[in-house]
């Protein structure tokens, strides 16, 4: 009897092997949408649609106020070229031109396409728009306060000497320092100058050098200098004295003699 080939019709299939097709299909499916979800979710925003965000939350003028809160600091203790020099300094290291291209890849780098569309879309809107001069206005305040913070820092004036030399101001020009009472003293063989040196600037001096300068008939002919040790606190004095040679080297003669800070330190 010849042999018969069985022929399996779908029907004859097991009821398991079809079921786990079916489960295959439906999770190849859900994994390519899920794939295709992703790829949608997680697309980097364009430089234009970047500079379109950068735009509506008005960040180049929240960045200018930044940097005009820092040059404040600066403003009341430098003239105006060196202000000059300055906000060029600023603007070169931390204006727009110089950290917008830093600021685009920051924002690619943490919001995707749609989170970036979702807060344009919000920004856009009224409600958005006054959220972002809002932002404007408190950037510029909080700048001026910082300014104002740092100003008073630099210029507070020391209540005691004791107390200046734990601030942390910057020494005071020579210009801020005036010599009163100088007077020279003849003791025996023995030349000296005394006087005080008066602090007119706003920020207190760590030391100052003194120098007395002597003349004969107007024509110099000899120097002689005393360091003061010790802070001279804004407003205040110090006492100094300067001797002059010793007994085998006296001063050269002079009929006139002229005080001058020299150097602070």
């Amino acid at each position: 009897m010849p042999s018969q080939k069985l022929a399996h019709s779908p029907e004859s299939t097991s009821p398991s092997i079809q079921e786990g097709n079916c489960t295959m299909k439906r999770l190849a499916t859900a994994t390519a949408l899920c794939c295709t979800l992703l790829s949608t979710y997680a697309k980097q925003p364009t430089v234009e649609q970047v500079e379109q965000y950068l735009g509506v939350t008005k960040t180049k003028e929240v960045v200018d106020a930044q940097v005009e809160g820092f040059s404040k600091q600066y403003a009341t203790a430098s003239s105006p070229k060196q202000m000059e020099q300055i906000n060029r300094y600023l603007n070169s290291v931390m204006g727009w031109s110089a950290v917008k291209d830093e600021y685009i890849k920051l924002v690619q780098e943490t919001y995707t396409a749609e989170e970036l569309q979702a807060s344009l879309k919000f920004m856009q809107s009224a409600i958005g728009q006054s959220i972002a001069r809002k932002n404007l206005l408190f950037s510029n305040k909080t700048s001026t306060l910082v300014a104002k913070r740092a100003q008073s820092f630099t210029q507070r004036p020391a209540a005691k000497s004791e107390q200046a030399s734990d601030q942390d101001e910057a020494p005071a020009s020579v210009d801020t320092l005036e010599v009163l009472e100088g007077e020279r003293h003849q003791e025996s063989e023995r030349t000296y100058f005394t006087g005080k040196v008066v602090n007119r600037g706003k920020t207190v001096v760590r030391g100052a050098q003194v120098e007395v300068n002597l003349f004969l008939g107007g024509k110099f002919v000899d120097q002689y200098n005393a360091y003061i040790s010790g802070a001279i606190p804004a407003g205040g004095e110090r006492y100094f004295k300067v001797s002059c040679g010793c007994k085998d080297a006296p001063p050269a003669q002079h009929d006139s003699f002229r005080f001058s800070v020299v150097s602070t330190y």
